[in-house]
Protein backbone atom coordinates (compact mmCIF):
# COMPACT_ATOMS: atom_id res chain seq x y z
CA UNK A 1 0.00 0.00 0.00
CA UNK A 2 2.80 2.16 0.62
CA UNK A 3 3.94 3.08 -2.80
CA UNK A 4 0.24 3.69 -3.79
CA UNK A 5 0.25 6.30 -1.06
CA UNK A 6 3.50 7.98 -2.31
CA UNK A 7 2.16 8.41 -5.80
CA UNK A 8 -1.03 10.20 -4.68
CA UNK A 9 1.09 12.39 -2.62
CA UNK A 10 2.95 12.99 -5.59
CA UNK A 11 -0.60 13.46 -7.77
CA UNK A 12 -1.36 15.81 -4.58
CA UNK A 13 0.93 18.29 -4.56
CA UNK A 14 1.34 18.19 -8.47
CA UNK A 15 -2.70 19.33 -8.35
CA UNK A 16 -1.83 21.83 -5.38
CA UNK A 17 1.12 24.07 -7.37
CA UNK A 18 -0.83 23.66 -10.58
CA UNK A 19 -4.12 24.95 -8.81
CA UNK A 20 -1.70 27.78 -7.36
CA UNK A 21 -0.84 28.94 -10.64
CA UNK A 22 2.80 27.50 -10.62
CA UNK A 23 4.22 27.25 -13.77
CA UNK A 24 3.14 23.72 -15.18
CA UNK A 25 7.08 22.71 -16.09
CA UNK A 26 8.54 23.96 -12.35
CA UNK A 27 5.77 21.78 -10.85
CA UNK A 28 6.71 18.88 -13.00
CA UNK A 29 10.29 19.40 -11.78
CA UNK A 30 9.74 19.54 -8.49
CA UNK A 31 7.47 16.71 -8.51
CA UNK A 32 10.01 14.69 -10.05
CA UNK A 33 12.46 15.30 -7.24
CA UNK A 34 9.78 14.75 -4.94
CA UNK A 35 8.88 11.18 -6.93
CA UNK A 36 12.14 10.34 -6.93
CA UNK A 37 13.46 10.43 -3.26
CA UNK A 38 10.10 9.28 -2.11
CA UNK A 39 11.25 5.85 -3.84
CA UNK A 40 14.20 6.02 -2.59
CA UNK A 41 16.30 7.18 -5.50
CA UNK A 42 20.16 8.52 -4.45
CA UNK A 43 20.32 12.31 -5.47
CA UNK A 44 23.07 10.73 -7.98
CA UNK A 45 19.95 8.89 -9.41
CA UNK A 46 17.37 11.26 -9.81
CA UNK A 47 20.34 13.82 -11.69
CA UNK A 48 21.33 10.64 -13.58
CA UNK A 49 17.45 10.20 -14.85
CA UNK A 50 16.99 14.33 -15.19
CA UNK A 51 20.34 14.43 -17.73
CA UNK A 52 19.08 11.71 -19.31
CA UNK A 53 16.11 13.08 -20.35
CA UNK A 54 17.75 16.20 -21.52
CA UNK A 55 20.13 14.37 -23.99
CA UNK A 56 17.24 12.04 -25.17
CA UNK A 57 17.06 12.67 -29.12
CA UNK A 58 13.38 11.64 -28.54
CA UNK A 59 12.83 14.78 -25.76
CA UNK A 60 14.60 17.36 -28.71
CA UNK A 61 12.77 15.31 -31.49
CA UNK A 62 9.37 16.47 -29.31
CA UNK A 63 10.73 20.10 -28.44
CA UNK A 64 11.04 20.27 -33.06
CA UNK A 65 8.01 18.90 -33.59
CA UNK A 66 6.31 21.81 -31.67
CA UNK A 67 8.45 24.29 -32.49
CA UNK A 68 7.72 23.43 -36.23
CA UNK A 69 4.21 22.95 -35.48
CA UNK A 70 4.02 26.74 -34.17
CA UNK A 71 5.87 27.62 -37.46
CA UNK A 72 3.15 26.42 -39.88
CA UNK A 73 -0.11 27.68 -37.43
CA UNK A 74 2.21 31.06 -37.99
CA UNK A 75 2.09 30.72 -41.48
CA UNK A 76 -1.18 29.73 -42.29
CA UNK A 77 -2.09 32.35 -39.86
CA UNK A 78 -0.47 34.96 -41.44
CA UNK A 79 -1.55 33.85 -45.58
CA UNK A 80 -5.05 33.78 -43.91
CA UNK A 81 -5.46 29.87 -44.82
CA UNK A 82 -6.86 29.26 -40.88
CA UNK A 83 -9.87 32.21 -42.04
CA UNK A 84 -10.49 30.38 -45.51
CA UNK A 85 -10.31 26.43 -43.76
CA UNK A 86 -12.79 27.70 -41.34
CA UNK A 87 -15.16 29.30 -43.20
CA UNK A 88 -15.40 26.47 -45.88
CA UNK A 89 -16.06 24.14 -43.03
CA UNK A 90 -18.56 26.16 -42.12
CA UNK A 91 -19.80 26.40 -45.24
CA UNK A 92 -20.30 22.62 -45.73
CA UNK A 93 -21.51 21.58 -42.12
CA UNK A 94 -24.03 24.41 -41.87
CA UNK A 95 -24.15 23.73 -38.24
CA UNK A 96 -21.27 25.96 -36.01
CA UNK A 97 -21.44 22.71 -33.61
CA UNK A 98 -20.19 20.47 -36.22
CA UNK A 99 -17.55 23.26 -37.69
CA UNK A 100 -16.50 22.99 -33.96
CA UNK A 101 -16.08 19.65 -33.20
CA UNK A 102 -14.58 19.10 -37.30
CA UNK A 103 -11.62 20.65 -37.07
CA UNK A 104 -9.66 19.33 -34.21
CA UNK A 105 -11.00 16.01 -35.11
CA UNK A 106 -9.23 15.69 -38.48
CA UNK A 107 -6.09 17.52 -36.96
CA UNK A 108 -6.41 14.40 -34.43
CA UNK A 109 -6.06 12.30 -37.28
CA UNK A 110 -2.33 12.75 -37.45
CA UNK A 111 -0.82 11.32 -34.34
CA UNK A 112 1.87 13.95 -32.89
CA UNK A 113 2.72 14.87 -29.32
CA UNK A 114 0.61 18.21 -28.54
CA UNK A 115 -0.83 18.13 -31.78
CA UNK A 116 -4.11 19.76 -30.57
CA UNK A 117 -1.78 23.13 -30.53
CA UNK A 118 -2.23 22.73 -34.39
CA UNK A 119 -6.02 22.99 -34.03
CA UNK A 120 -6.13 25.55 -32.02
CA UNK A 121 -6.08 28.18 -34.11
CA UNK A 122 -8.18 27.19 -36.76
CA UNK A 123 -11.01 25.82 -33.71
CA UNK A 124 -10.39 29.26 -32.06
CA UNK A 125 -11.22 31.05 -35.10
CA UNK A 126 -14.90 29.45 -34.81
CA UNK A 127 -15.17 29.43 -31.61
CA UNK A 128 -15.17 32.77 -31.17
CA UNK A 129 -17.73 33.41 -33.92
CA UNK A 130 -20.02 31.06 -31.76
CA UNK A 131 -19.26 33.78 -28.83
CA UNK A 132 -17.47 30.63 -26.72
CA UNK A 133 -15.50 30.98 -23.66
CA UNK A 134 -11.74 30.13 -23.42
CA UNK A 135 -12.59 27.21 -21.21
CA UNK A 136 -15.06 26.00 -23.32
CA UNK A 137 -12.68 26.37 -26.56
CA UNK A 138 -10.14 24.52 -24.83
CA UNK A 139 -12.10 21.76 -23.81
CA UNK A 140 -13.97 21.53 -27.40
CA UNK A 141 -9.94 21.05 -29.09
CA UNK A 142 -8.75 18.81 -26.26
CA UNK A 143 -12.03 16.41 -26.12
CA UNK A 144 -12.12 16.14 -29.84
CA UNK A 145 -8.80 15.93 -31.02
CA UNK A 146 -8.51 12.35 -29.17
CA UNK A 147 -11.75 10.65 -30.47
CA UNK A 148 -9.33 8.60 -32.63
CA UNK A 149 -6.97 7.23 -30.10
CA UNK A 150 -8.87 4.09 -29.51
CA UNK A 151 -8.55 2.57 -32.69
CA UNK A 152 -7.05 4.88 -34.87
CA UNK A 153 -4.00 2.49 -36.40
CA UNK A 154 -1.52 5.30 -36.97
CA UNK A 155 -2.09 6.14 -33.26
CA UNK A 156 1.52 4.76 -31.12
CA UNK A 157 -0.93 2.89 -28.29
CA UNK A 158 -2.74 0.99 -31.03
CA UNK A 159 0.61 -0.67 -32.55
CA UNK A 160 2.16 -1.34 -28.86
CA UNK A 161 -0.79 -3.16 -28.06
CA UNK A 162 -0.88 -5.22 -30.95
CA UNK A 163 2.69 -5.84 -30.00
CA UNK A 164 2.41 -6.30 -26.65
CA UNK A 165 -0.22 -9.38 -27.04
CA UNK A 166 0.92 -10.80 -30.17
CA UNK A 167 -2.51 -9.91 -32.44
CA UNK A 168 -2.85 -8.60 -35.70
CA UNK A 169 -3.75 -4.22 -35.54
CA UNK A 170 -6.87 -5.09 -36.27
CA UNK A 171 -7.76 -7.25 -33.54
CA UNK A 172 -6.86 -3.76 -31.15
CA UNK A 173 -9.33 -1.91 -33.30
CA UNK A 174 -12.40 -4.42 -33.19
CA UNK A 175 -11.92 -4.64 -29.01
CA UNK A 176 -11.79 -0.68 -29.69
CA UNK A 177 -14.21 0.70 -32.35
CA UNK A 178 -17.19 0.84 -30.41
CA UNK A 179 -15.28 4.04 -28.09
CA UNK A 180 -14.91 6.74 -30.86
CA UNK A 181 -18.57 6.77 -31.97
CA UNK A 182 -19.35 7.14 -28.16
CA UNK A 183 -16.35 9.82 -27.44
CA UNK A 184 -18.08 12.20 -30.47
CA UNK A 185 -21.32 11.47 -29.16
CA UNK A 186 -20.34 12.00 -25.12
CA UNK A 187 -18.70 15.24 -26.88
CA UNK A 188 -21.83 16.70 -28.47
CA UNK A 189 -24.08 15.72 -25.44
CA UNK A 190 -22.03 17.15 -22.75
CA UNK A 191 -19.61 19.86 -24.60
CA UNK A 192 -21.92 21.14 -27.42
CA UNK A 193 -24.77 21.46 -25.31
CA UNK A 194 -23.90 24.91 -23.91
CA UNK A 195 -23.54 25.55 -27.42
CA UNK A 196 -26.74 27.53 -29.03
CA UNK A 197 -27.42 25.97 -32.47
CA UNK A 198 -27.28 28.05 -35.94
CA UNK A 199 -26.77 27.44 -38.90
CA UNK A 200 -23.39 28.92 -40.32
CA UNK A 201 -23.58 32.90 -41.29
CA UNK A 202 -24.23 33.05 -44.95
CA UNK A 203 -20.62 32.55 -46.94
CA UNK A 204 -20.13 33.91 -50.14
CA UNK A 205 -19.92 31.47 -53.11
CA UNK A 206 -20.84 28.01 -53.81
CA UNK A 207 -20.41 24.42 -53.65
CA UNK A 208 -17.73 24.29 -56.32
CA UNK A 209 -15.80 27.83 -55.43
CA UNK A 210 -16.01 26.13 -51.33
CA UNK A 211 -14.81 22.93 -51.98
CA UNK A 212 -11.66 24.77 -54.60
CA UNK A 213 -11.09 27.30 -51.01
CA UNK A 214 -11.36 24.61 -48.51
CA UNK A 215 -8.84 22.12 -50.83
CA UNK A 216 -6.63 25.09 -51.53
CA UNK A 217 -6.23 26.10 -47.81
CA UNK A 218 -6.43 23.15 -46.05
CA UNK A 219 -3.46 21.35 -48.30
CA UNK A 220 -0.84 21.93 -45.76
CA UNK A 221 -2.55 20.18 -42.98
CA UNK A 222 -3.62 16.94 -45.54
CA UNK A 223 -0.01 16.71 -46.68
CA UNK A 224 1.66 16.59 -43.17
CA UNK A 225 -0.51 14.03 -42.81
CA UNK A 226 -0.02 11.51 -45.84
CA UNK A 227 3.71 12.31 -45.23
CA UNK A 228 3.69 11.14 -41.59
CA UNK A 229 1.83 7.64 -42.62
CA UNK A 230 4.07 7.56 -45.41
CA UNK A 231 7.45 8.22 -43.32
CA UNK A 232 5.54 5.58 -40.54
CA UNK A 233 4.91 2.59 -43.32
CA UNK A 234 8.41 3.15 -44.47
CA UNK A 235 10.11 3.45 -41.41
CA UNK A 236 11.62 6.84 -42.00
CA UNK A 237 13.01 8.37 -38.61
CA UNK A 238 11.80 11.53 -37.49
CA UNK A 239 8.98 11.44 -40.35
CA UNK A 240 7.22 13.93 -38.82
CA UNK A 241 10.04 16.44 -38.44
CA UNK A 242 10.60 15.91 -41.95
CA UNK A 243 7.39 16.23 -42.92
CA UNK A 244 6.74 19.59 -41.13
CA UNK A 245 10.07 20.85 -42.69
CA UNK A 246 8.96 20.25 -45.95
CA UNK A 247 5.22 21.65 -45.97
CA UNK A 248 6.58 24.44 -44.70
CA UNK A 249 9.64 25.04 -46.95
CA UNK A 250 7.06 24.59 -49.85
CA UNK A 251 4.53 27.02 -48.13
CA UNK A 252 7.61 29.94 -47.51
CA UNK A 253 8.51 29.71 -51.55
CA UNK A 254 5.07 29.62 -52.10
CA UNK A 255 3.77 32.64 -49.76
CA UNK A 256 4.55 36.55 -51.40
CA UNK A 257 6.53 38.40 -48.16
CA UNK A 258 7.36 35.68 -46.12
CA UNK A 259 10.77 37.05 -45.80
CA UNK A 260 9.18 40.18 -44.33
CA UNK A 261 7.67 38.36 -41.47
CA UNK A 262 9.89 35.32 -40.92
CA UNK A 263 11.82 37.13 -38.01
CA UNK A 264 8.78 37.83 -36.02
CA UNK A 265 7.25 34.08 -36.44
CA UNK A 266 10.71 31.99 -35.42
CA UNK A 267 10.18 34.51 -32.23
CA UNK A 268 6.92 33.00 -32.15
CA UNK A 269 7.61 29.59 -32.64
CA UNK A 270 10.38 29.45 -30.63
CA UNK A 271 8.71 30.04 -27.30
CA UNK A 272 11.21 29.19 -24.26
CA UNK A 273 8.44 28.22 -22.06
CA UNK A 274 6.96 25.82 -24.15
CA UNK A 275 10.59 24.26 -24.69
CA UNK A 276 10.98 24.43 -20.86
CA UNK A 277 7.89 22.90 -20.76
CA UNK A 278 8.34 19.90 -22.60
CA UNK A 279 11.63 19.08 -21.19
CA UNK A 280 10.03 19.09 -17.72
CA UNK A 281 7.45 16.79 -18.99
CA UNK A 282 10.13 14.21 -20.53
CA UNK A 283 12.38 14.65 -16.83
CA UNK A 284 8.91 13.98 -14.85
CA UNK A 285 8.42 10.88 -17.29
CA UNK A 286 11.99 9.39 -16.84
CA UNK A 287 11.97 9.69 -13.25
CA UNK A 288 8.42 8.04 -12.74
CA UNK A 289 10.41 5.20 -15.21
CA UNK A 290 13.68 4.86 -13.40
CA UNK A 291 12.15 4.76 -9.73
CA UNK A 292 9.89 1.82 -10.62
CA UNK A 293 7.10 3.15 -8.80
CA UNK A 294 4.90 1.60 -11.08
CA UNK A 295 5.96 -1.43 -11.56
CA UNK A 296 4.00 -2.68 -7.76
CA UNK A 297 0.82 -1.82 -8.60
CA UNK A 298 -0.66 -4.78 -10.33
CA UNK A 299 0.31 -6.74 -6.97
CA UNK A 300 -0.55 -4.27 -4.26
CA UNK A 301 -3.93 -4.30 -5.79
CA UNK A 302 -4.32 -7.94 -6.14
CA UNK A 303 -3.26 -8.28 -2.63
CA UNK A 304 -5.82 -6.09 -1.97
CA UNK A 305 -8.60 -8.46 -3.59
CA UNK A 306 -10.10 -6.31 -6.03
CA UNK A 307 -11.96 -7.56 -8.88
CA UNK A 308 -10.27 -7.91 -11.47
CA UNK A 309 -12.35 -5.55 -14.01
CA UNK A 310 -11.08 -3.11 -11.37
CA UNK A 311 -7.64 -3.95 -11.07
CA UNK A 312 -7.54 -3.63 -15.39
CA UNK A 313 -9.34 -0.19 -15.14
CA UNK A 314 -7.42 1.34 -12.09
CA UNK A 315 -3.91 0.31 -12.87
CA UNK A 316 -2.89 1.77 -16.06
CA UNK A 317 -5.12 5.09 -14.85
CA UNK A 318 -3.31 5.26 -12.34
CA UNK A 319 0.19 5.77 -14.59
CA UNK A 320 -2.05 7.52 -17.26
CA UNK A 321 -2.74 10.10 -15.11
CA UNK A 322 1.45 10.00 -13.66
CA UNK A 323 2.78 10.16 -17.45
CA UNK A 324 0.14 11.92 -19.85
CA UNK A 325 0.96 9.36 -22.71
CA UNK A 326 -0.87 6.83 -24.05
CA UNK A 327 2.61 4.57 -24.99
CA UNK A 328 3.36 5.52 -21.16
CA UNK A 329 0.62 3.23 -19.61
CA UNK A 330 0.26 0.64 -22.75
CA UNK A 331 4.14 -0.09 -21.99
CA UNK A 332 4.74 0.00 -18.65
CA UNK A 333 1.23 -1.99 -17.14
CA UNK A 334 0.05 -3.85 -20.25
CA UNK A 335 2.76 -6.59 -20.23
CA UNK A 336 2.23 -7.03 -16.53
CA UNK A 337 -1.58 -7.43 -17.17
CA UNK A 338 -1.14 -9.49 -20.07
CA UNK A 339 -1.47 -12.66 -17.91
CA UNK A 340 -4.99 -11.17 -17.11
CA UNK A 341 -6.85 -10.20 -20.44
CA UNK A 342 -4.93 -13.00 -22.69
CA UNK A 343 -5.22 -15.80 -19.56
CA UNK A 344 -7.32 -18.06 -22.25
CA UNK A 345 -6.95 -16.34 -25.43
CA UNK A 346 -7.03 -12.17 -26.04
CA UNK A 347 -10.26 -10.95 -24.49
CA UNK A 348 -11.50 -8.05 -25.68
CA UNK A 349 -13.73 -6.66 -23.09
CA UNK A 350 -10.56 -6.85 -20.65
CA UNK A 351 -8.42 -4.96 -23.29
CA UNK A 352 -10.93 -2.24 -23.34
CA UNK A 353 -10.94 -2.07 -19.89
CA UNK A 354 -7.32 -1.63 -19.53
CA UNK A 355 -7.02 0.89 -22.67
CA UNK A 356 -10.22 2.87 -21.51
CA UNK A 357 -8.68 2.86 -17.65
CA UNK A 358 -5.19 4.39 -19.07
CA UNK A 359 -6.94 6.50 -21.61
CA UNK A 360 -8.84 8.53 -18.73
CA UNK A 361 -6.09 8.80 -16.94
CA UNK A 362 -4.14 9.83 -19.79
CA UNK A 363 -7.10 12.71 -21.03
CA UNK A 364 -7.04 13.79 -17.24
CA UNK A 365 -3.23 14.37 -16.60
CA UNK A 366 -2.20 17.65 -15.90
CA UNK A 367 0.68 17.06 -17.73
CA UNK A 368 -0.85 15.91 -20.83
CA UNK A 369 0.99 18.06 -23.84
CA UNK A 370 -2.57 18.90 -25.55
CA UNK A 371 -4.07 19.96 -22.95
CA UNK A 372 -1.70 22.18 -20.96
CA UNK A 373 -0.81 23.85 -24.06
CA UNK A 374 -4.53 24.40 -25.51
CA UNK A 375 -4.94 25.67 -22.21
CA UNK A 376 -2.01 28.05 -22.65
CA UNK A 377 -2.97 29.30 -26.31
CA UNK A 378 -6.32 30.44 -24.96
CA UNK A 379 -5.63 31.33 -21.85
CA UNK A 380 -7.99 29.46 -19.71
CA UNK A 381 -8.23 28.86 -16.26
CA UNK A 382 -7.39 25.27 -15.51
CA UNK A 383 -10.09 24.38 -12.68
CA UNK A 384 -13.00 25.17 -14.92
CA UNK A 385 -11.54 23.14 -17.68
CA UNK A 386 -11.29 20.25 -15.06
CA UNK A 387 -15.24 20.97 -14.16
CA UNK A 388 -16.01 20.33 -17.76
CA UNK A 389 -13.69 17.54 -18.28
CA UNK A 390 -14.40 15.13 -15.48
CA UNK A 391 -18.26 14.56 -16.42
CA UNK A 392 -16.49 13.18 -20.14
CA UNK A 393 -14.24 10.97 -18.23
CA UNK A 394 -16.84 9.79 -16.29
CA UNK A 395 -19.17 9.15 -19.42
CA UNK A 396 -16.85 7.31 -21.47
CA UNK A 397 -15.94 5.25 -18.02
CA UNK A 398 -19.05 4.30 -17.70
CA UNK A 399 -19.86 3.47 -21.42
CA UNK A 400 -16.62 1.16 -21.32
CA UNK A 401 -17.70 -0.78 -18.22
CA UNK A 402 -21.10 -1.35 -20.33
CA UNK A 403 -19.39 -2.47 -23.50
CA UNK A 404 -16.74 -4.16 -21.90
CA UNK A 405 -19.68 -6.30 -19.72
CA UNK A 406 -20.89 -7.54 -23.84
CA UNK A 407 -17.35 -8.62 -24.81
CA UNK A 408 -16.45 -10.61 -21.70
Amino acid sequence: MLPLIKLFMVLAIMVGLIRLKVDVGVTLFICALILGMAFGMPFEEIGSSVFGAFTDLWTWELVAMVVLINCLGGILKHTEKINAIAESIEFFTRDIRVSLAAIPAFIGLLPMPGGALLSAPLAGEIGDKAGLSPEKKTIVNYWFRHVWEYMFPLYPGVIVSAGIFSVPISTIIWANIALTPVALLSGFALIMGGVKYRLAPDIKGGLASNSRLLIMSIWPVAAVIMAYALGLKLDIPYALVISLILVIGVLALQTRGFAGYRGELFKGSLKADIIFLLVAVMVFKAVVEDSSSVEQLPSIFDALGLPIPLVLFVVPAIVGLLTGITVGYVGSTFPLLAPIIAAEGFAPGYFMLAYVGGYMGVMASPVHLCLVLSRQYYGADMGKVYRMLLPLLAAMSLSAVLLSGVLF
